[in-house]
């Protein structure tokens, strides 16, 4: 699924409204319907936010709107998403996995860092060697940030 289809489908279908500023009064009944839904779901996985991973399941859940509609077109598979969403697998373009296992030791590690080891062994990331002055601005931005913190 690309963002290009996306926003075709969005544009054919709903439109291009005029920028504005929404408020909390301007939210329509099925989208308030939807945040409930999402923030019960987190509730009920133990979590203490609604992430987009929520609100993604209760979109799921609401078989009658746009967006449930836009990711049928786009040849998605709700039960398939849902699997990977639960299973921690990321889907590339080709409806392949990553191979990334569901369960690990760090879990939350695996899913919002990168194994810098493997990166530099495949030369995918940029040397170090001969950047010592980005790297003392770097660690000095470091220590100021962690200065700021206040308990």
């Amino acid at each position: 699924m690309q963002t290009e289809d996306v926003e075709k489908l969005i544009k054919e279908n709903i439109g291009v409204g005029e920028p504005t500023r929404l408020t909390p009064d301007d939210f329509t009944p099925r989208f308030k319907r939807m945040l409930e839904l999402a923030f019960q779901i987190a509730r009920g996985m133990m979590h203490s936010f609604v992430g987009t991973e929520h609100l993604l399941l209760a979109l799921l859940k609401e078989t009658d709107s746009y967006g449930y509609k836009f990711l049928l077109a786009l040849g998605v598979r709700p039960e398939v998403l849902v699997e990977q969403l639960f299973s921690g697998q990321e889907t590339q373009p080709d409806g392949k996995t990553d191979g990334k296992k569901g369960k690990t030791k760090t879990p939350t590690l695996d899913e919002f860092g990168r194994d810098l080891t493997a990166l530099a062994e495949g030369g995918k990331i940029d040397p170090v060697i001969g950047r010592e002055s980005s790297s003392t601005r770097c660690r000095n931005c470091w220590k100021a940030k962690r200065s700021w913190r206040w308990i």
